[in-house]
């Protein structure tokens, strides 16, 4: 429930007061104040009325004016190439007076940590022994920044937990974050780049350093980050990952995440790629062979995707959807259909899983083309049950953009109540009398061995 005392922002933006050394934020939902003299920061939305202290703020509320300079500086050097004087903008200058205010060093180390920019230079500016730290051991840093997270224990001062740890060797912190305390942790814990540094990461590094297969395999990788952990973490698939993928891996992930990035882009998909081989060569009683590229994977996953359409061959027809489409939202309505969306899309769709739980009536796969190219599975967990997004990626399982999502819930919810309105069931009860006992039996089977995700 809202409270009535606090009024959202009517504007979003920013506002820095040089005299107080603040920055006021204006989001949509809330309102944050950044205080740089010591750096703490506070929230106000509808559920704390009052200003509650926090240590995370959205990256918008302080990377954002950190931009604003950085692209003020770009343009000032572009224009002085043609002798053209330009004059800042009311936000860009406070924006350039912010970024004058700041720690240089501090801000220069925190800025490699991404979207947790505000609490690391936080814990740059308190904890001054932690820059050098972090010049070479990025992840214990932020482990000592978020000790409480790390560990999973409340220590009452944090900082002075920090500032004692740090002048403890390193192998001493390692272990005090739950890595074994040893040099050859520090030495593979320093691998992991600023830019991959979080809870989960630290977490997915303990997990490997007790498995004496990932740990030699983590012993001659140059750089480390999620997706390797990820490969070396699943027991089924961990026999088969080959350390030439892992390289191939950690070198496509150290590139730039833009979304038309497409070597990226496959860095952030090939664990679910050998998740799912994995399974549909199971489905089919054949073993996986040793991988060694990601080029490799990715034929390996089309080729099994290929396989699971031969299975699903003879026209099979699912029948209407449950609820219908749009121009740029069509439903699928053949398992061949859902093999052509996989093979375009680059993702699962044509898994037997997925047949089955749209044989079933669980589950509607639609071919999404406006505002973007995507695939969507809406599903319902029991009969009457609205319908519900269960899935919505662009291809090789990218996020959609923010307006696809928003067209989609509009179409989802225009649709359901339409329905309704009609007097019509919201749903279809689940079809299983009225395909053949065997087959279903059969896709079923192979569903039970089979990846859920696109």
């Amino acid at each position: 429930m809202k409270h009535t005392d606090f009024q959202l922002p009517t504007q979003c933006g920013f506002h820095y007061d040089p005299v107080r050394r603040q920055v006021r934020a204006y989001q949509p939902d809330a309102v944050y104040v950044l205080r740089l003299d010591p750096p703490q920061a506070w929230l106000r939305d509808a559920r704390h009325p009052g200003w509650l202290h926090v240590r995370r703020v959205p990256w918008t509320a302080f990377a954002r004016l950190l931009a604003m300079a950085d692209a003020w500086d770009k343009r000032v050097a572009w224009t002085g190439l043609f002798g053209k004087e330009v004059h800042p903008g009311k936000g860009v200058e406070q924006a350039l007076q912010l970024r004058a205010d700041l720690d240089p060093v501090a801000l220069a180390q925190a800025r490699r940590f991404g979207a947790d920019m505000w609490p690391m230079y936080t814990f740059f500016v308190r904890c001054p022994a932690a820059r050098e730290l972090a010049e070479t051991q990025p992840l214990l840093a932020y482990g000592l920044a978020f000790h409480t997270a790390a560990t999973g224990r409340k220590v009452a001062w944090p900082l002075r937990t920090a500032r004692r740890l740090l002048k403890r060797r390193r192998r001493d912190i390692a272990g005090a974050l739950g890595l074994p305390a040893t040099e050859t942790a520090v030495r593979i814990a320093g691998r992991v780049p600023a830019s991959e540094a979080s809870i989960p990461t630290l977490n997915r590094l303990r997990s490997a350093l007790a498995m004496p297969s990932a740990l030699r395999k983590l012993r001659h990788l140059h750089r480390i980050d999620e997706t390797t952990l990820e490969l070396l973490l699943d027991p089924a698939t961990e026999p088969y990952v080959h350390l030439h993928l892992l390289q191939d891996a950690a070198r496509a992930g150290a590139m730039p995440r833009d979304v038309d990035n497409y070597g990226y882009l496959q860095s952030a998909s090939v664990a679910g790629w050998v998740r799912d081989t994995a399974n549909l060569f199971h489905a089919e009683g054949r073993h996986l062979p040793m991988l060694r590229s990601i080029g490799q994977v990715r034929e390996l996953h089309d080729e099994a995707a290929a396989t699971a359409r031969s299975f699903a061959t003879g026209n099979l027809v699912f029948g209407p959807p449950a609820l219908p489409g749009q121009k740029g939202i069509e439903p699928l309505m053949s398992a061949a259909e859902l093999h052509e969306e996989s093979v375009e899309m680059h993702n699962c769709l044509a898994g037997s899983w997925f047949v089955y739980q749209v044989l079933t009536g669980q589950l509607c796969v639609y071919r999404v083309t406006k505002p973007e190219r995507a695939s969507l599975a809406i599903r319902r967990t029991a009969p009457g049950d609205p319908w519900v997004v269960d899935d919505l990626k662009a291809p090789c399982n990218r996020s959609v953009q923010p307006e696809t999502a928003k067209e989609v819930q509009r179409w989802l919810a225009d649709t359901q109540r339409r329905v309704l309105a009609l007097g019509e069931q919201l749903s279809l009860p689940f079809r299983e009398d009225d395909f053949e006992g065997p087959r279903l039996r059969a896709w079923r089977a192979r569903a039970e061995v089979e990846a859920i995700p696109f």
